[in-house]
């Protein structure tokens, strides 16, 4: 097992622990531990949603606000891209108006460093609940996938990325599975680039 890959510290309440026959008692449980932990994002979820800002976002809006508020607009913007991926707003919309207010070069650092927050805010907003609960379910994709975060964390983190760079629920996933902050990070670091340089690209050669 890769030292420091998993959390293995137990869970704060004992009630997930094996009892009897197993199964059914422990399901209702892991049902209100998973909704518990997700609570945090759901309430930020409904705010962002409800606010209505969401039906008024695009591309050439998004870049409008950016050049408008001149070069501090990236603190807000990378603050933003960040909600967005808690809110489950496409990330190519972010990537698309950062790279026509900046450039492709301006524009991708600011859409990694945006991407990076929301994919850590999004995770360390069920970490801090406290729990874990999917190290206790036996569905066999879940049981490899716990295995393969022992033995590699940050290879899994970096090819899971690769495939689902800013995706929230694969986030949230991460999160209730234990997997440690640092090769959660290095490992997203790492595997947001290729489909954001692509994305970068794509915007680049259009507009």
């Amino acid at each position: 097992m890769a030292t420091g890959g998993v959390n293995d510290s137990p869970l704060p309440a004992p009630d997930d622990a094996p009892q009897g026959d197993g199964g059914e008692a422990r399901a209702p449980r892991l049902v209100r531990r998973v909704l518990w932990a997700l609570l945090p994002l759901a309430g930020i979820i409904a705010a962002v949603r409800g606010s209505g800002v969401v039906s008024h976002l695009d591309v050439e809006g998004l870049r409008a606000h950016l050049q408008g508020l001149g070069g501090w607009a990236v603190v807000p913007f990378v603050f933003l891209y960040g909600l967005g991926v808690v809110a489950h707003i496409p990330g190519s919309l972010f990537v698309g108006a950062s790279v026509l207010a900046y450039g492709p070069v301006g524009g991708g650092l600011a859409s990694y460093a945006g991407a990076l927050w929301g994919n850590v805010l999004s995770f360390g907003l069920v970490r801090m609940t406290g729990y874990r609960p999917l190290r206790s379910v036996r569905w066999p994709v879940l049981v490899a996938l716990m295995r393969r975060l022992d033995r590699r964390p940050v290879s899994a983190v970096t090819l899971i990325r690769v495939v689902f760079p800013t995706t929230a629920p694969v986030n949230y996933v991460l999160a209730l599975s234990g997997v440690a902050w640092s090769p959660y990070v290095v490992g997203s670091m790492v595997g947001v680039l290729p489909q954001l340089i692509a994305t970068v690209g794509l915007f680049g050669a259009i507009f």
